[in-house]
């Protein structure tokens, strides 16, 4: 079953409330065009997700803010998953924003 941004945040917000993340839903709640759908703070870090489905893309505002978040010294990108969200969490927690800056390919 193809499950929507929506259903992916969901899980995600879900997720980030059994980690006791603080965590905000942007979606429709911003008169930003292009800022992502989820902004959290992690151990110190600014984080802003784009949730998109598996075949979703990021408009050229989305990837524009995104790169803008990253170069003020947040943490920003596309996710698609849970996984894909426990995955920068980890990889935040054991290694930092170098690694963060390592690994994004926008």
């Amino acid at each position: 079953m193809k499950k929507d941004e929506t259903l992916i945040q969901t899980d995600i917000m879900n997720y980030l409330n059994d980690r006791k993340i603080i965590h905000w839903r942007m979606s429709g709640a911003s008169n930003l065009s292009g800022f992502p759908d989820l902004l959290m703070c992690h151990k110190g870090w600014f984080i802003a997700l784009e949730v998109k489905t598996p075949f979703g893309q990021a408009t050229l505002q989305q990837k524009k803010v995104i790169l803008d978040i990253i170069e003020a010294g947040g943490v920003a990108g596309l996710v698609t998953s849970v996984a894909d969200v426990k995955d920068i969490l980890d990889g935040l927690d054991k290694e930092g924003f170098d690694w963060w800056k390592r690994v994004y390919k926008p």
